[in-house]
This record gives structure tokens, C-alpha cells and sequence, in this order.
């Protein structure tokens, strides 16, 4: 009889659950792959609660950027739960590190000390960066994540089903939508007239 090999009960905590959480149910879906029973939802909504709830042997949280998200993973810490923090976003490369004001680098090096097991970052430029700041876990570069979508039938359909978007904003689905977005601060979806 085979052993299961480090069956692990994950959760992924999701930062949002438009732009992230596609990425997030793709990163379960490997980890699924791999044996281990995985859960995503939302950080801010249901977070704390699905830690009591599931009881996880590792939380995957989105970047630590303020003083609520690092108690969050101290507790965690405390609790004997592993904690990866996952950057849902590049933040930069070298050259543009290197021309960044103080308060910039600060914001990119996180402002608030923290403690994680694992952090993972889309480049190695950023993990290079992050790396220097002389935490003692360790910083993986992974690449990003969203081109893998298109390797999995299954969640891509999900989320780039023109049915289910036109339905979701009322859009009749004959006519082409389109984008605006102005010095992007402002998104905003209409429909041609056509």
C-alpha cells in the first residue's frame, strides 16, 4: 500500500477576488495536482475565518503591506501554521529600483518588518531586491503566473467564457465591448453600438 507523500491542507488567501483570484485557483490547481487539499478564498471576507474553519497546515497570503497583514501572519506563525507570502504583482525591476526615491524603495521592501516561511515574487530581479533586505526565509522567483491560463482548458473557459462576461455586465453578446482606460486611474467597460 502506497503513503500519500506530504498530503498538506493549503489555503490560499485571495487579495482580490476579480484580478487575483483567477491566479489563485490556477496555483491550486497545481498544488491539487500535487496531492494536497487546497482552499481559496477571499482574504479580507473570509480569511480568518477559513483558518479556524479548515485549520490549514499552510496559509498563502497576498504581499504583507501593512500592519493588519503582518499580525494576521504572526498569528499565524504563532498557531504553527506555514505561512508564503505570494507578491500579486511585479513590482520592479533593478533599473527602475535604482532610480527610486527612499519612500518608493521602502514601499517595494514592504514598510512593516515580517516573518514568512517562503515569499514568492514574479522576477528575479524583484527576488534579488527583496532578498537584500536580510530576512532569513527565503524569496523564489516563480515568473507570473496569468500566461499559465491558457495551459488549462478547464479554468480558462471559466474565465474567458464571452458568454458568461456579457452576462455579467449586461452586455448583449452580438456587439463588441471594449475597454477605456485613461492614465490608468480610470477602467471603464462599454459596449459598441454596432
Amino acid at each position: 500500500m502506497k503513503e500519500k507523500i506530504n498530503k498538506k491542507k493549503i489555503l490560499i488567501l485571495t487579495a482580490s477576488p476579480v484580478r487575483d483570484l483567477a491566479i489563485d485557483e490556477m496555483l491550486a490547481e497545481h498544488l491539487r495536482k500535487m496531492g494536497n487539499d487546497v482552499w481559496v478564498k477571499s482574504c479580507l471576507r473570509e480569511g480568518r475565518q477559513a483558518v479556524l474553519d479548515l485549520q490549514p497546515n499552510i496559509v498563502v497570503t497576498p504581499p504583507i503591506r501593512n500592519l493588519y497583514s503582518r499580525d494576521f501572519v504572526e498569528i499565524l506563525k504563532d498557531w504553527g501554521i506555514g505561512v508564503v507570502s505570494r507578491h500579486t504583482e511585479a513590482s520592479c525591476g533593478w533599473q527602475d529600483f535604482k532610480q527610486m526615491d527612499g519612500q518608493d524603495k521602502q514601499q517595494v521592501l514592504g514598510p512593516f518588518p515580517y516573518m514568512v516561511d517562503m515569499e514568492i515574487v514574479w522576477s528575479e530581479d524583484e527576488a534579488e531586491i527583496l532578498r537584500k533586505r536580510n530576512y532569513s526565509f527565503p524569496v523564489y522567483s516563480v515568473g507570473s503566473f496569468v500566461v499559465d491560463i491558457y495551459k488549462l482548458p478547464d479554468l480558462a473557459s471559466k474565465y474567458l467564457s464571452r458568454e458568461a462576461f456579457c452576462e455579467r455586465y449586461k452586455f448583449n453578446k452580438e456587439k463588441k465591448p471594449f475597454l477605456f482606460c485613461l492614465h490608468g486611474d480610470f477602467l471603464m467597460l462599454r459596449q459598441t453600438c454596432e
